[in-house]
């Protein structure tokens, strides 16, 4: 335990086995893969794959080659397994790299993904790279949060609140962009045909049992979250931030309607 404790929240989970963190579950991901075109032909990057679990699910019901790049080696390790567990090294890579600084020649990928990702970078140099590394007429695709243009000053302040237990929790710059944010940003990045499409719906605790293999597996993870919410003082204080945020911005029915997942795509110029 000592050593975990050590870990960043992300890592934490990635030990724990969360296969993913993007409020939008995999519905959201089947849509943003069709909205990029993502077949069998594509050759696509995922930046901040974490353990890796979307750039395996591509892969297996696609058909796709994926790579996936996270600057944590706890992540690439954990995704490296997955990989391995699901037969799929021969279509499937992993490295560890910065998003900033992607290791990747120009114009190599078809398209480039981002799930929960962007929404923590600086967006100018970080799209800046996704663009690079994608050829003409490729697509970059987006999963992220937003909070809405116009919201009403009490539920506002409410976000904010959230916002401000998320980044203590996490301890990551988070601060929801708004859908004006996110067109501006990939229009600076020099994207064309951009499309915003907000999505209400949100992973399941049944969605998370099927990724992980059955309700067993999930019923593991459980435990093992009770253990470290019983015994371990800096996880407690973590997870309870993390609940009371996603209380707020999920379920809270005053502020709910003004924030969600976002899925955002724009095209290299051919």
């Amino acid at each position: 335990m000592v050593e975990e404790e050590g870990l960043s929240y992300y890592d934490f989970m990635a030990q724990m086995g969360v296969p993913y963190f993007h409020w939008g579950g995999l519905r959201s991901t089947d849509e943003l893969l069709s909205m990029c075109g993502v077949d069998s032909m594509k050759n696509v990057l995922f930046v901040g794959c974490g353990s890796g679990y979307t750039a395996c699910y591509a892969a297996k019901n696609l058909g796709c080659r994926a790579v996936g790049i996270d600057i944590s080696e706890v992540m690439i390790g954990k995704a490296r397994e997955r990989a391995q567990e699901m037969s799929l090294t021969d279509r499937v890579e992993f490295k560890a790299g910065d998003a900033y600084e992607l290791p990747f020649q120009d114009n190599r990928f078809d398209v480039v993904i981002t799930e929960f990702v962007t929404m923590f970078l600086d967006p100018n140099p970080a799209l800046r790279e996704y663009v690079r590394v994608l050829k003409r007429g490729g697509f970059v695709g987006l999963n992220e949060l937003y909070k809405s243009d116009q919201i009403p000053q009490e539920a506002a302040a409410l976000v904010a609140e959230a916002e401000k237990r998320l980044q203590e929790a996490i301890r990551l710059p988070f601060v929801m962009p708004t859908p004006s944010d996110w067109m501006r940003w990939l229009r600076e990045a020099g994207l064309e045909d951009i499309r915003l499409r907000e999505v209400e719906y949100t992973y399941s605790y049944g969605e998370y049992a099927e990724a992980l293999g059955g309700k067993i597996k999930l019923l593991k993870i459980m435990l093992r979250a009770i253990y470290h919410l019983l015994f371990n003082r800096r996880f407690r204080k973590r997870l309870l931030k993390v609940g009371k945020a996603k209380n707020v911005l999920m379920r809270n029915k005053e502020t709910r309607k003004y924030v969600g997942a976002i899925l955002c795509v724009g095209r290299k110029p051919a």
